[in-house]
């Protein structure tokens, strides 16, 4: 998969289509519903600008599906946070 970091974006397609936005849904606890509407709107047409897709994630589910530890994400960020420095 392709990623977008700020550079031409007609470079990058004619390398690769593969792009995608990852739009992670469990960090996007917004009480504003039309705030989160202009957030899915904006999304949505970048999207299309881009010709590509947006996939709409849960990380935490990911991370339930995929985690090699008995320990919840929050958990797991928490340590890893402290035990890096």
């Amino acid at each position: 998969m392709s990623s977008w970091y700020g550079r031409a974006v007609t470079p990058m397609a004619a390398k690769s289509k593969s792009w995608s936005i990852v739009f992670p849904t469990d960090y996007m606890n917004i009480q504003n519903e039309e705030q989160l509407r202009h957030i899915e709107k904006f999304t949505d047409d970048l999207a299309k600008f881009l010709d590509t897709e947006v996939q709409r994630i849960s990380i935490s589910q990911r991370w339930k599906e995929t985690t090699t530890t008995n320990q919840s994400m929050d958990d797991y960020m928490s340590w890893v946070s402290r035990a890096s420095l």
